[in-house]
């Protein structure tokens, strides 16, 4: 009965001060919290800490920090929406606009900006070079897909393929051609990976294009979202420091789903009229989409979800399984 009470004191100064302490980071503002609460302190000076009591306590602080690294530290969605369209112009938006959110994600300093737009068509020139040059000035992660019916794809950068993998996978979803971004978006552009999927409940690693194995979006993301070799592929697992995935045909992974689809993310226009605070942003891999009326929804485990925000329940999904950070509710909160 006493070592519950423990837990139980703990656990209520803990509710009431959990964001100072993921705002500290750490377990050194543990002491404050505890000497500087007068209702608790004579509580907490008669009785004797156990190291089972510690333990717990430690369990805990370290579980609900970990709650909000997935979303809070890793990523950060912005899309256009509806609403968005009636101040940007319609869905696809112009490139001189797409070029005006680059250019303001990249004043908050992210760690990079993933594109969840094809640009694989020229447009209005002007828009064109004012978007590559936005690229030029931060990192971007840019996306193709399988598509044998384009007479006339770009060209794949070579620098862009996989390199200290294992690559030899059966059943790769695989093409001869693609949409593949224009040049001079794939000339500043840190890496290209291929967005297509064939189930909803896994996400690929690798893919097949002109017979070369190339990168997944998922794998691209994956590598901005964890330390340079944390993570090993082998024929059969996805080996981070602290789990193993299980890796089946087709280079797939398993992924979940929240329990409703509940993703959180910023407008565009948010963005533009400086209404993001910096800290939402910076070092954060940002993607960058679109969930207007215009996309198209795909049927998960959970029902029909919009594909952009498919893709990022499976990256969080593959980047919370592989580095045991876990975020029940999948959310990106303001």
């Amino acid at each position: 009965m006493k070592k519950k009470g423990i837990v139980f004191v703990y656990f209520k100064i803990i509710k009431k001060y959990s964001l100072a302490i993921i705002t500290r980071k750490g377990l050194c503002i543990c002491k404050k919290i505890f000497t500087s609460n007068s209702n608790y302190e004579n509580s907490l000076n008669s009785i004797k800490m156990s190291k089972i009591s510690l333990s717990l306590l430690i369990i805990f602080l370290t579980s609900l920090r970990n709650s909000s690294l997935a979303s809070d530290e890793v990523f950060s969605p912005i899309f256009i929406t509806d609403s968005d369209e009636e101040i940007l112009g319609q869905f696809p938006v112009k490139r001189v606009q797409l070029a005006r959110i680059v250019s303001k994600i990249a004043e908050q300093k992210p760690k990079c900006i993933l594109v969840k737009f094809f640009l694989d068509l020229p447009k209005d020139r002007e828009g064109d070079l004012e978007l590559a040059n936005a690229f030029s000035r931060t990192k971007v992660i840019l996306q193709c897909r399988i598509d044998n019916t384009e007479k006339r794809p770009n060209d794949f950068p070579a620098k862009f393929l996989p390199v200290n993998y294992h690559t030899s996978f059966n059943n790769l979803i695989q093409g001869k051609s693609g949409w593949i971004p224009l040049t001079m978006f794939s000339k500043e552009a840190n890496d290209l990976g291929f967005a297509d999927i064939q189930n909803t409940s896994y996400v690929p690693l690798f893919e097949q294009y002109q017979g070369k194995v190339v990168k997944s979006l998922y794998l691209c993301a994956l590598e901005e979202s964890v330390e340079k070799g944390t993570f090993k592929i082998s024929e059969k697992a996805l080996k981070g420091e602290r789990s193993t995935l299980q890796i089946v045909s087709g280079s797939n992974v398993k992924i979940s789903y929240p329990k409703e689809d509940n993703l959180r993310f910023f407008s565009a226009t948010d963005l533009l009229t400086d209404k993001i605070s910096q800290k939402n942003l910076k070092n954060k891999i940002v993607i960058l989409g679109y969930d207007g009326r215009k996309i198209h929804s795909l049927d998960t485990p959970i029902g029909k979800i919009k594909a952009h925000r498919i893709f990022c329940y499976g990256l969080f999904s593959l980047h919370q399984q592989l580095t045991q950070v876990h975020n029940a509710d999948f959310i990106r909160t303001k």
